[in-house]
């Protein structure tokens, strides 16, 4: 018999847009400030926390994916994403007895006991050794990847080399390869693991028809915090690749369903999207699941099933289809990035004439208190790259020690807001900006050169270059 070939094509497609992230110490928190915070170096799982300023110098330090601000608002446009082709599985249901058909008419049943000894007889009988399924099998190039960036090698062929598979569906062989619904299938992993643009091919060789026959397509979330809310839109057709006879879908009464699982950002699987068994259309037509949208998601998967629902011969002349499938995860619209706002900083100092001694909770409590032994500066950092810096770029003043100069100097810091000054939020009598250039100096930051002074007493410093 003949083999039946299936080629699946896959396209995938990305739209660029923005996300909002949101700071979750806001204006309530003074005296802490909104980081994004890296859960390891291997997981770099991002999260936006609330820390007290001091504590900023060991984030950065001890944490190299940590930075300052919310999720995402360093890069001013978070992506969709990365969408590849990810998985494919194919089965047989071996038949419950042996079938014989009429050579003549393949569609009707007959006795191969009728036929009287030693005449021809029109009566012909599937294999009795598992050969209704032992034949079918889908071959492709594949490899797992351990970082998204691999998936930018795709076009290259060195990416490739030596990813040739072939699987079976017969499960004996192939046992390690099973998976819950009882499909041989290329991968356990599909979250890391890619297959190449037009390699898949299933081909099917049973007598039978009842092949069941699946394609995924999966999807990553590569922004910070898992962030965004996404659209999912998932579409695949087919085209015969004969234009005469009954068709191949027409013939194997191909019923088609698709079913899309996520993992949202606590590393949970859920079910997004499962539709019912459809009699896939007879003439050539675009299938568009409405998925919808989901958020707080790290990854999805969706799997187009395909299933012949016919129980009669396979016929003896080839029949194939192609399969086109593609995926586009867009975020949705409306949404925005906060702007990198910079970091607005009080720090209380000592006056000529005050207690050096004092700057340990000794400044003003905010209702009108004030510690004629300290004055503060009101700096504005124009970023958080500008802010990171000032933190890491102080001298460390305990010889090897992972403590610095900016925690022991920095520990009653707080921030002002648009619509209160450091004199209101601290409560004691603004310095001048030249006093806190100085003193910044002597507790080791000697960037002079990204000072500003601006307009009501405000110490300006850029990112140093």
């Amino acid at each position: 018999m003949k083999l039946l070939s299936l080629i699946v094509l896959f396209i995938t497609t990305v739209v660029s847009t923005q996300v909002n992230a949101g700071n979750i110490c806001g204006d309530n928190k003074l005296e802490k400030i909104t980081i994004c915070h890296a859960g390891s170096e291997h997981n770099p799982h991002f999260v936006n926390i609330c820390v007290d300023l001091p504590a900023v110098h060991g984030h950065l330090k001890n944490h190299s994916h940590d930075s300052v601000g919310a999720c995402g608002s360093t890069t001013q446009s978070l992506n969709d994403g990365v969408v590849y082709a990810c998985n494919a599985g194919i089965k047989h249901i071996k038949p419950a007895s042996r079938v014989c058909y009429q050579r003549s008419n393949p569609s009707l049943s007959c006795n191969p006991s009728a036929c009287e000894s030693g005449q021809s007889c029109d009566c012909v009988c599937s294999g009795e050794t598992d050969g209704p399924n032992v034949v079918d099998f889908m071959k492709y190039n594949g490899r797992s990847f351990s970082n998204v960036g691999q998936l930018n090698e795709i076009e290259n062929d060195s990416f490739w080399g030596g990813t040739f598979q072939a699987r079976t569906s017969t499960y004996s062989e192939k046992s390690g390869q099973i998976d819950s619904e009882g499909f041989v299938v290329a991968t356990h992993d599909p979250s890391n693991y890619v297959l190449r643009n037009n390699s898949l091919s299933f081909e099917l060789g049973s007598e039978l028809y009842g092949t069941e026959y699946f394609v995924d397509l999966c999807w990553k979330n590569t922004n910070e915090d898992y962030a965004g809310e996404f659209k999912i839109t998932p579409k695949y057709s087919y085209r015969n690749k004969q234009l005469f006879g009954q068709s191949y879908v027409e013939t194997a009464d191909i019923l088609t369903r698709t079913d899309v699982e996520c993992t949202d950002d606590k590393n949970q699987k859920f079910n997004l999207f499962d539709e019912p068994w459809l009699l896939f259309p007879s003439q050539m037509s675009e299938i568009l699941p409405q998925v919808g949208t989901v958020d707080g998601v790290s990854f999805c998967r969706v799997r187009h099933y395909f299933k012949e629902n016919s129980n009669s011969f396979r016929p003896w002349e080839t029949k194939a289809i192609e399969v086109s499938t593609s995926l586009e995860v867009a975020l949705t619209e409306d949404q925005e990035t906060p702007l990198d706002q910079g970091v607005k900083l009080c720090h209380p100092i000592a006056s000529e004439s005050g207690n050096t001694n004092g700057m340990t909770n000794s400044h003003g409590n905010g209702n009108g208190h004030q510690d004629s032994g300290l004055l503060v500066c009101q700096v504005l950092f124009e970023s958080n790259l500008a802010y990171e810096q000032f933190v890491l770029d102080h001298q460390d003043s305990s010889h090897g020690n992972s403590n610095s100069s900016y925690s022991v100097n920095h520990n009653d810091d707080s921030r002002f807001t648009s619509t209160r000054n450091c004199e209101e939020t601290t409560g004691l009598t603004m310095a001048d900006p030249v006093a806190c250039m100085l003193k910044f100096a002597t507790d080791g930051y000697h960037h002079d050169h990204d000072f500003v002074i601006g307009g009501n007493g405000t110490l300006i410093i850029k990112e140093n270059n």
